[in-house]
């Protein structure tokens, strides 16, 4: 086991975490990535700090925008904030258009009495039009049930300012509070 801090008196504690290994960089290169240092109070605690974490991080979804409700709610065609298997808002970049199903009816196609599957005709995608929800891997099973506005948990507003004190804290040697 690690030696641990004693705790018996107030002190500075540092810790050293080291990541890696990486591929090789050249000079001038940069590598971005996310690391989050854990804690809990006994290794019990630990998976569900962890999830904590990754909660923080990846953040949430929520059903902001209005879905379209009332009887029709739940057809194949209705996919307005990411419902029936409609996964993705889909935009097109700059110099990109593209004509297709956003409601991909052919995966309802039975093989004696629907062999087509449902007619959705093609609709043409372009730059700087709105998004438009589209299921984009004809999977009837995907899609965000609604919830289709992710919040992530960082506010910038919201964390304490570096140097200002953060509770009941003792002047540091080199003069700050924290």
């Amino acid at each position: 086991m690690a030696p641990q801090a004693r705790t018996d008196h107030d002190d500075d504690y540092a810790v050293l975490v080291s990541c890696g290994p990486f591929p090789r960089m050249e000079p001038g290169q940069s590598l971005e990535f996310t690391a989050a240092f854990v804690v809990a109070g006994s290794i019990d605690s630990i998976g569900t700090a962890m999830d904590a974490a990754a909660t923080m991080h990846h953040g949430y979804t929520v059903n902001q925008v209005p879905d379209v409700g009332g009887p029709r709610q739940s057809e194949w065609d209705v996919g307005e904030t990411g419902w029936n298997g409609h996964d993705t808002c889909l935009s097109m970049p700059p110099g990109v258009t593209l004509s297709i199903d956003p409601h991909c009816g052919i995966k309802y196609a039975i093989e004696t009495s629907r062999p087509e599957g449902f007619y959705s005709p093609p609709v043409l995608y372009r730059p700087g039009d709105p998004c438009r929800w589209t299921d984009t891997d004809c999977d009837e099973c995907t899609g965000l049930r609604g919830l289709e506005t992710r919040v992530h948990w960082f506010d910038p507003e919201a964390c304490p300012r570096a140097g200002l004190p953060r509770g009941a804290g003792r002047p540091h040697r080199e003069g700050r509070v924290g």
